[in-house]
C-alpha cells in the first residue's frame, strides 16, 4: 500500500509550523488504532467463552454444534488478528564492525552517543550504501522488543571528513536518543509495522469489520506519521548541528548529495544501461566508486550538480526535506559552495584502515556482480518470453485468418503447434475441439472443456458439445450442456456488465503481472506517444472472478496546438486493450477529473500500481 499523498498535501499547509500538535495528534491515532485491535481480540476473546459456556450448560446435539461453532469463529478470528500482527523485520545486510577490531570507530560512536542521550547499539554494520540509519527491529512483531543496529556505509565515510561523519552519527542518533527522539522513534516503527499489517491482514469474512477499519485507518495515520518524519529530519538537523556545529553538518550533507549525484549520473546509471545488453560487467564496482568520490571533479561539473540539487524540494514519497530546507534551517554562517569536494583526510581513512576498506569493497563487489548477473538473466528471461508471447499472438491471429478462408481441416497442423508452445490457449483448444467433434472423436469433449475456462469461449464450447451429443443421440447430456450454456451466458452478461464499469468504491488487488506481461505492457505503451504515465490495478469481481478484471488508467497528454477528439481518445484505449496480451479483461481509462479518484484508490491499495512513466 502507498502513502496517500493528498492527505498529505492537506495537512502540510496546516501543520507546517505546529510539529508537537502534529505528534500529539499521531500519537492519539495510533492508540486508536491500537485501541480497536484491542477491542477485536476482547471481543474474539468473549465469544470463545461464550462457546464454551453454551457446550456447559446445552448438552444437547443443536446446543453442542451451535457452541462449537461460536467457538470456533472466535478463535480462528483470534489467531487469524495475532497472525497479521506478528510481523517480521529482516536483519540489516553488512559486514559487523566490533570493537575489537575496529577500537576508534566504536570511541567516536560512543563519544558521540553520550552527547545524546547515551545512545547505544546492539550491532554496528558497514554496508555499500552512500547512506547511514539507525535501524530498530522488534523481536515480536506489533508487540515490541527491540534490537538496535548502526547501518554505516562505506562510501558515506570515504566522502565525509572525520568532524562530518559525526555530524551525520549525531543526526542518526537524534532520531533514537533523548525523550522526543525515543517518541518519534516509536512512531516510525510503529508506522512500519502498520504497513506490513496492512499488506497482510486480509480481506476475511471471519473480521470484514476489522479490514474495514484497517484500510480506513491507515491512510489516516500514515499521512500525518509521514508529514511528521519530515519534522523529524529537521529536527535531527538540529539536534546535530548542536553537538557539532552547523557549518560542518552543513558541509557534510552538500557533499553527500553533490556526491550522490556524482554517482548517479557517472557510474550506476551506465551500470544500469549495461544490465540489458551484453556489455561486460565490472567485478570491482566498488574499486571504481572509491576512486571515483576521492577524484576532484572539474570546478564546473561541481557547480553545475551543486545547482540542480538546491532547486530539487522534496519528492511527494520521500521522508526527507530537500536540500535547500535542510541547509536553510541550519542558516549556517558560511553558506558558500565547497572550494573541494574530496577532503583532504576521510573518515574511513582515519576509523577503518586502507587493508580492511580493500576487503570490504571486494566483499561488496562481489555481492553487486552477482545481483547484476542475476538481474541481466532476469532481463533475458524476460525479453524471450515476451518474443514468445508476441510469436504466440502472430500464430493465433494468421489461424483466426485461415480458419475462416480454409475451414477447421486445413488449420489443424497450425493448431497443434500453437497447443504444443501453448497448451492453455483456449482459442487453439476450442478450434481443435470443434475439428474433432465434426469427426465424432470423444476427445473433443476434452479439449472443449478446458476452451470453456475462458468465460468469452464458453457459450459456444457448450454449444459444440451439445450438438456433438445431439449427433449421438444423448439427449440428456445434450439438454444439459445448452442450460449450461443459458446459465453461463446470464452469468456472462453480469460479469461485462459489472467489468464495464469503474468506480472510486471498488476493491482493488495487487495486479500480479508476469515479468512476460510486464514487458508487454510497457512495450505496448511505449509505442503511443501520447502517453506519459500509467497504473494498474486488479477490481475486485464477483461474477468469474477466476477471470481478472484489470484497470488500465493512463495519463496521456497530447500537444497543445494539436485538438483531440473524444473519438481519438476512444481509439487509443481500445488499442491498449487489444495490443497488450495478458490473460485477463482490460479496461483501459484515462486520467482525468472523473477518473482521478478511482486512481486514487487504486494507489491507496496496490504498492507498485505505477508500471510505465516516460520522462
Amino acid at each position: 500500500m502507498t502513502r496517500d499523498h493528498t492527505l498529505v498535501a492537506e495537512l502540510s499547509p496546516s501543520r507546517s509550523d505546529k510539529p508537537h500538535g502534529l505528534l500529539r495528534e499521531t500519537v492519539l491515532w495510533v492508540l486508536l488504532g491500537y485501541a480497536v485491535l484491542f477491542l477485536a481480540l476482547m471481543f474474539c476473546a468473549v465469544l470463545l467463552v461464550t462457546g464454551v459456556l453454551l457446550a456447559a450448560f446445552y448438552q444437547g446435539l443443536g446446543g453442542t454444534l451451535l457452541a462449537a461453532a461460536i467457538s470456533l469463529a472466535g478463535l480462528l478470528t483470534a489467531v487469524l488478528i495475532l497472525a497479521c500482527l506478528w510481523v517480521k523485520f529482516d536483519r540489516p545486510q553488512g559486514i559487523l564492525l566490533t570493537e575489537e577490531d575496529h577500537p576508534e570507530l566504536h570511541r567516536v560512536i560512543r563519544e558521540t552517543g553520550s552527547c545524546l542521550g547515551e545512545v547505544s547499539f546492539h550491532e554496528v554494520l558497514l554496508d555499500p550504501q552512500l547512506n547511514a540509519a539507525a535501524v530498530q527491529n522488534p523481536r515480536l512483531g506489533m508487540f515490541g522488543w527491540y534490537r538496535s543496529f548502526l547501518v554505516i556505509g562505506l562510501p558515506l565515510m570515504e566522502v565525509l571528513t572525520p568532524e562530518e561523519f559525526r555530524a551525520v552519527l549525531a543526526h542518526e542518533f537524534a532520531h533514537v536518543g533523548g525523550p522526543d527522539g525515543r517518541l518519534r522513534a516509536w512512531l516510525h516503527r510503529t508506522r512500519a509495522t502498520w504497513e506490513k499489517i496492512v499488506g497482510r491482514l486480509p480481506a476475511s469474512p471471519l473480521c470484514p469489520l476489522l479490514a474495514k477499519f484497517v484500510h480506513w485507518f491507515w491512510p489516516r495515520f500514515n499521512s500525518r506519521a509521514f508529514r511528521l518524519s519530515r519534522f523529524n529530519e529537521l529536527e535531527a538537523d538540529r539536534i546535530s548541528a548542536e553537538a557539532v556545529s552547523p557549518e560542518v553538518l552543513a558541509s557534510g550533507l552538500r557533499r553527500l548529495a553533490i556526491q550522490g549525484q556524482r554517482l548517479d549520473e557517472e557510474l550506476w546509471q551506465p551500470l544500469e544501461a549495461a544490465i540489458p545488453n551484453s556489455t561486460p560487467l565490472p567485478d570491482d564496482v566498488m574499486d571504481k566508486l572509491s576512486a571515483l568520490v576521492r577524484s576532484e571533479p572539474p570546478a564546473a561539473r561541481r557547480e553545475g550538480w551543486a545547482r540542480q540539487i538546491m532547486a530539487l524540494g522534496a519528492e511527494a514519497g520521500d521522508t526527507h526535506p530537500g536540500l535547500a530546507d535542510r541547509l536553510s534551517r541550519l542558516d549556517p554562517p558560511d553558506a558558500l559552495p565547497l572550494a573541494h569536494l574530496v577532503p583532504e583526510r576521510c573518515a574511513a581513512d582515519e576509523l577503518l584502515g586502507s587493508a580492511f576498506q580493500g576487503e570490504a569493497r571486494e566483499r561488496f563487489s562481489r555481492e553487486w556482480l552477482r545481483g547484476a548477473t542475476c538481474s541481466r538473466a532476469a532481463h533475458r528471461r524476460a525479453s524471450g518470453d515476451a518474443c514468445d508471447a508476441r510469436g504466440v499472438r502472430d500464430a493465433w491471429k494468421r489461424i483466426a485468418a485461415l480458419s475462416r478462408l480454409d475451414g477447421l481441416e486445413k488449420i489443424q497442423p497450425e493448431v497443434l503447434a500453437l497447443l504444443e508452445r501453448r497448451p492453455d490457449h483456449s482459442g487453439a483448444l476450442f478450434l481443435r475441439g470443434c475439428h474433432l467433434a465434426q469427426q465424432g472423436d470423444c476427445s473433443s469433449a476434452d479439449f472443449l472443456e478446458r476452451a470453456a475456462g475462458d468465460p468469452i469461449i464458453a457459450a459456444r464450447a457448450f454449444e459444440t458439445l451439445a450438438s456433438y451429443h445431439a449427433r449421438r443421440g444423448d439427449t440428456a447430456q445434450m439438454d444439459h450442456l445448452r442450460s449450461r450454456a443459458a446459465r453461463h451466458d446470464r452469468e456472462l452478461r453480469a460479469a461485462l456488465v459489472e467489468r464495464s464499469r469503474v468506480d472510486k468504491a471498488d476493491s482493488f488487488l495487487p495486479h500480479d503481472l508476469s515479468a512476460r506481461e510486464m514487458e508487454l505492457l510497457r512495450e505496448t505503451l511505449a509505442a503511443e506517444p501520447a502517453i506519459r504515465r500509467a497504473w494498474v490495478g486488479a477490481k475486485q469481481v464477483t461474477h468469474f472472478p477466476g477471470w481478472k478484471l484489470l484497470v488500465l488508467v493512463v495519463d496521456a497528454r497530447w500537444p497543445a496546438f494539436r485538438p483531440v477528439s473524444e473519438r481519438t481518445q476512444c481509439q487509443l484505449l481500445e488499442r491498449l486493450a487489444e495490443q497488450w496480451e495478458v490473460d485477463a479483461y482490460v479496461h483501459p481509462v484515462r486520467l482525468d477529473e472523473g477518473t482521478r479518484q478511482v486512481l486514487r484508490a487504486i494507489r491507496r491499495r496496490v504498492a507498485d500500481s505505477e508500471v510505465y512513466h516516460c520522462h
